[in-house]
């Protein structure tokens, strides 16, 4: 009896999907509506092409997984080794890698050497009487008769630092800020004055939305999650007249005194919406000023200081240029001519004021961000509470000249849910995890690193996207996407240790539909929860809102969700009908669900005291507002951050997700003036409850838990 020949296409079948799993492609997902997914031939195609796989269509699968197979064959690569508090986690070396005749040595990132052995299971030890490593970025050299390399030691704590004192702070987006002096947008000038008076209510941090690089100009790109650099910082919100150089500029001066400046700024300063070209137009001129008096006579402290910065920030002339060259040509770089597409940017192609121009804000922002940040006494948690964006700008600094660490022809995104069910493609380069193994994580530290330097407190948008990242090849619709995973433990050892390096907090924004793998590792790595009311509450359980866990940052919404005056009045409902992202019937439904909701949670504040016991089934919502955020103030949450929009009851959002020009995204200002609010008896009042609530908290440190 002969056997079955399996037919063609099974084969070239089995054989894509080996060639996927090589990859870290995941094959199959199964969404929130628990309907199993699995992407399409042509769009794992896509995908593997963009991972580097040298395939085009199914005519190249197999020879594109033999390829694949070879080249682990006859260039078995050394793995990134993390040694979790400074130990070595066994197995660290393949069994296949392992020889006679090991011979193996630490090279420590200060330069030292220490002899190690590679035992036969393939675990690494250290011949010194002391077998911890010291924390950092180390080499291991092996040298065999058939092998010689090295690879990569990430010496990392295993849990990020933790945060011991039950702690609040308030936030607001730092462009949303108004005062009576400011220029259409925040500065920060006006950060550390808001820092400063929450602090003097007992707070411990202020949050904002991301502070970096941005094009504002032409093109004019300003959503801060969408960064012209991970790297550097947006030089809108530099507070002028706290510059030194402004009392040497006598041009400096004079267009700051100018009538024309002071009457568009007097618009600017009325409008509800940022004038985000408006207000860099106003400012440019001045900042230029200021740079040519520094370049032209920079001496003194001032100038060493500057020596000490672009010293610190060996790429800081190369972005420089890369502004220039882009403000010359007012075309993004995938449009700029091949050489300087390549990142070969000539000196006569660019404006050298304009190099200074970049080099001396990018100081300045620098400067004025140091001032803001925390003081020498601050614990993990205070300060400054920072975001770090999952993606940038496809046409940033960042992917000019870091390309090799990004995937072309794909963007990042999310899959089919009830809110987007057509999924969806955020329009940013997904960085390659294959790449960033091999280039030794040096983008992903730098872009921490940055931030770092003046957060107390380091947001992580998207905590999954250690994991795993949802892929949509361009030119496909968003429902056929694939996850491709990431090396997590690695990321979570570079972050760890970057983390600890600035004694900052880390809190993961792990909202939505995440595995709970994902919330194992974060717990595991002493990376805060965000537990938002908004994605708590449930309408048939009781409670209505659990209680937020100790190791969290709680708060009552997000920057992408609506506020929680809106929230409670529907708003949000009926700005989706509107929107066309709900129909009649699922509104009704959602209005139904959101009844139950505020019913729910009304009684469950009324039985904890934090509502007045009289008035009907559901709280006004000014009531609701600050019940709700005395709730999350008594609760074991490490961290509460207070939306001071809410205190007020704004009802616009600052973004609506899947919205561009439909909504004012990103420029919406505050209804209140920081002159106005900060004495205001409805945010004071209720700030000083919440600082009275967070206080009767107990300081519990891990082992106390344990």
């Amino acid at each position: 009896m002969t056997a079955r020949r399996r037919p063609r296409g099974e084969d070239q079948h089995r054989a894509l999907r080996e060639l996927a799993r090589s990859y870290g492609i995941q094959l199959s997902f199964t969404d929130v509506e628990k309907v199993r997914r699995r992407p399409t031939r042509a769009s794992l195609i896509a995908v593997l092409r963009a991972m580097g796989a040298p395939i085009e269509s199914d005519r190249d699968v197999a020879d594109a997984l033999r390829a694949r197979l070879s080249r682990v064959d006859r260039e078995p690569a050394l793995p990134v080794i993390v040694a979790w508090d400074g130990s070595f986690s066994p197995p660290t070396l393949p069994r296949a890698l392992l020889r006679s005749g090991f011979a193996a040595e630490l090279q420590l990132d200060d330069g030292t050497s220490v002899p190690a052995d590679v035992g036969s299971d393939g675990t690494v030890s250290l011949r010194s009487a002391d077998q911890r490593l010291p924390l950092g970025h180390h080499r291991l050299a092996v040298r065999s008769t058939e092998l010689e390399g090295s690879a990569p030691v990430i010496s990392a704590p295993r849990r990020c630092p933790e945060v011991h004192r039950p702690s609040w702070g308030t936030f607001l987006p730092l462009y949303a800020m108004r005062t009576r002096r400011d220029w259409g947008v925040g500065s920060f000038g006006d950060l550390a004055a808001l820092l400063e008076w929450t602090r003097g209510l007992g707070g411990s941090r202020v949050g904002t939305l991301p502070l970096l690089a941005q094009f504002i100009g032409d093109p004019c790109e300003p959503g801060p999650y969408s960064p012209a650099s991970r790297q550097f910082w947006n030089e809108l919100f530099i507070d002028i007249e706290a510059v030194p150089e402004m009392r040497r500029s006598a041009e400096a001066r004079e267009l700051f005194r100018s009538e024309a400046r002071s009457a568009r700024v007097r618009l600017l300063r009325q409008e509800p919406l940022v004038d985000y070209r408006a207000a860099m137009a106003a400012k440019r001129p001045i900042l230029e000023a200021l740079a040519r008096v520094f370049f032209q006579d920079a001496s003194g402290e001032r100038r060493r200081d500057f020596d000490r910065f672009t010293r610190m920030r060996p790429n800081l002339d190369d972005y420089a240029r890369f502004r220039a060259y882009g403000e010359r040509s007012k075309l993004p770089w995938p449009a700029w001519p091949a050489r300087a597409r390549e990142g070969r940017v000539e000196t006569r192609e660019i404006d050298a004021p304009a190099v200074g121009y970049h080099q001396y804000v990018q100081w300045i922002a620098d400067g004025q961000l140091a001032a803001v940040s925390r003081s020498g006494e601050d614990e993990p948690g205070d300060g400054l509470y920072l975001d770090l964006p999952l993606g940038v700008n496809p046409a940033s600094y960042d992917t000019w000249r870091q390309r090799n660490v990004f995937a072309d022809g794909v963007s990042g995104g999310a899959p089919p849910d009830p809110f987007f069910p057509m999924g969806q493609a955020w329009g940013f380069p997904p960085l390659h995890p294959e790449r960033l193994r091999d280039h030794e994580y040096a983008y992903v530290r730098a872009c921490l690193g940055h931030l770092l330097r003046y957060a107390g407190v380091l947001r992580v948008d998207h905590m999954m996207g250690f994991h795993r990242l949802y892929w949509v090849p361009d030119g496909f619709p968003a429902t056929e996407g694939v996850y491709v995973r990431y090396p997590a433990e690695e990321l979570y050892a570079v972050l760890s240790l970057e983390a600890h390096g600035a004694g900052a907090a880390v809190v993961g924004e792990d909202l939505g539909t995440v595995p709970q793998a994902v919330r194992h590792a974060m717990a595991r790595h002493g990376v805060l929860r965000s537990h938002v009311v908004q994605f708590e509450v449930r309408p048939d359980r009781t409670p209505t809102l659990r209680d937020a866990p100790a190791e969290s940052l709680a708060s009552l919404e997000t920057h992408d969700l609506p506020t929680f005056p809106a929230y409670w009045e529907c708003r949000d409902i009926a700005d989706r009908r509107e929107l066309g992202l709900l129909d009649a019937d699922h509104a009704s439904k959602e209005r139904t669900k959101r009844d139950r909701i505020k019913r729910g949670l009304t009684s469950q504040l009324r039985a904890e005291g934090r509502l007045s016991k009289r008035g009907g089934p559901v709280a006004p919502t000014d009531a609701a507002t600050t019940g709700t955020l005395k709730h999350l103030a008594a609760s074991e949450a490490r961290m509460v951050v207070v939306n001071l929009e809410d205190l007020w009851g704004e009802t616009g959002s600052q973004n609506t997700p899947g919205t561009t020009t439909e909504r004012p995204n990103w420029r919406r200002r505050a209804e209140r003036t920081f002159e106005e609010f900060r004495s205001a008896p409805d945010v004071v009042g209720t700030l000083a409850e919440v600082d009275r609530l967070r206080r009767s908290q107990p300081v519990r440190r891990r082992e106390d838990r344990a």
